[in-house]
This record gives C-alpha cells, sequence and structure tokens, in this order.
C-alpha cells in the first residue's frame, strides 16, 4: 500500500482478526479502532480522500461482564438453595 486510498476494509478486518488470534481484548482493539477513525475523520477534514467503508467499521461486541458481587438478597437465595439441596440428598 503507497497510499490511503489503498487501506481496503479487509485490511482492517484482517487486523481485528490478528488482534483476537493473539488473545488481545475486544475493549483494545475497539480503542484502536476508535483512534483510527478519528485519525481517518482528521485526514478527511484536511482534504485528503478517505474510503467510506473505513469511517464505517463496526466495533466489536465486548463480553457481558460477570457480576462483580451478590446482594444480600441472593446471597441468601443462595444459601436457602444450597441449604434445601443438601436436606434432600440426606
Amino acid at each position: 500500500m503507497t497510499a490511503l486510498a489503498d487501506v481496503r476494509r479487509r485490511h482492517l478486518l484482517d487486523y481485528v482478526d490478528a488482534q483476537l488470534a493473539q488473545g488481545r481484548a475486544a475493549s483494545t482493539i475497539n480503542g484502536d479502532l476508535r483512534c483510527l477513525r478519528g485519525l481517518l475523520l482528521f485526514l478527511q477534514d484536511a482534504d485528503y480522500p478517505v474510503p467510506q467503508a473505513l469511517l464505517r467499521m463496526p466495533s466489536l461486541k465486548p463480553p457481558d461482564e460477570l457480576p462483580r458481587f451478590l446482594t444480600d438478597e441472593q446471597v441468601r437465595a443462595l444459601r436457602a438453595d444450597i441449604g434445601s439441596r443438601v436436606a434432600a440428598a440426606a
């Protein structure tokens, strides 16, 4: 590639695939894509021709987060469930 116009969406998708294969987190890759989009918008404002497909790169869906703690009610429900299973097994 010798010019920005030579960059294709496929190149970015290959980059994302390579980053995922290296074990990078979706949030890290999304940050990289946001930075690139910011640079592309800057270049577009400076009258450089920017392929529009590069500006429409979707971000990765972050994985569902695990709960950080249980509420008091959830702890009571968990204890009650364990207690009833122990009693049923005895």
